[in-house]
């Protein structure tokens, strides 16, 4: 099963908006409409065929003295792109690689160490 993994396309998680009130433009408006206006905008943004995937986390972040502020992330999932998964696959060789360059280094020095069994 994990070489199957290796071999197939994943899921991305894309990032439409991550931010909160205080950290300047692209915050929705307090009024109905702008804000309802302001969600469907970034939610068009969303390619339709992985708006099913979507999701909008509202979260809460203590500040100094009690103060506190409100953050928006709104993500979707969609399968890796080609060149997406061509790179995946040359890292996941590359660790391969370099996981097993360890691994002699240390056969090497427990060899030198202690000698053949």
């Amino acid at each position: 099963m994990r070489g199957q993994a290796m071999t197939t396309k994943q899921e991305v998680q894309e990032t439409i908006f991550n931010g909160s009130r205080h950290e300047g433009d692209g915050w929705p408006t307090e009024d109905p409409a702008g804000f309802v206006a302001w969600f469907q905008e970034r939610i068009d943004r969303i390619p339709a065929e992985y708006r099913s995937t979507a999701t909008i986390e509202l979260d809460t972040q203590s500040g100094y003295y009690g103060d506190s502020s409100v953050s928006i992330e709104i993500t979707y999932r969609r399968p890796e792109t080609d060149e997406q998964f061509a790179a995946r696959l040359a890292r996941d060789e590359a660790q391969k690689r370099s996981r097993m360059e360890q691994d002699r280094d240390t056969l090497a020095a427990l060899l030198a160490k202690y000698g053949a069994p």
